[in-house]
């Protein structure tokens, strides 16, 4: 195996077990007991677009490193992503959390959000290093 090769396989081991941990870690904490968390100066809908823009986003740039092709990139971080979010609402009530279509609605905006700037920035930097390949030659 080449070197490069090798390298590419290790970031795709990182990228995997980090998101995986990330997704457990982002479980634990929703699930703690609603009198046992702290209150802080973000509201809650706001927890919950950025705990889902920076799963998403690691979604997805994980998908990236196993090279899925666009389409099946994003359907896969949309629908895992959401079935997720449900997951996590459902299951608060079991820890004297609740559940809450607003919290998801958040969850959604959020991973929407990932994958618009991914995407966009993706066309942007193919787009570019078209630009620089057409120029150089």
């Amino acid at each position: 195996m080449n070197q490069a090769r090798k390298r590419s396989r290790q970031w795709q081991r990182f990228l995997l077990f980090s998101y995986i941990t990330l997704w457990v870690t982002a479980f634990t904490v929703s699930h703690i007991p609603a009198e046992k968390l702290p209150s802080g100066p973000i509201g809650d809908n706001w927890l919950h677009f950025i705990g889902f823009f920076v799963l998403a986003s690691w979604f997805h740039w994980t998908l990236i490193s196993y090279r899925h092709p666009t389409g099946r990139r994003i359907a896969l971080v949309v629908s895992v992503m959401a079935l997720y979010a449900a997951f996590d609402e459902i299951t608060q009530p079991m820890f004297n959390r609740y559940g809450d279509i607003g919290d998801w609605y958040a969850d959604m905006t959020g991973m929407i959000a990932a994958v618009i700037v991914w995407e966009v920035f993706l066309i942007t930097r193919a787009k570019i290093q078209a630009r620089r390949s057409s120029t150089a030659e």
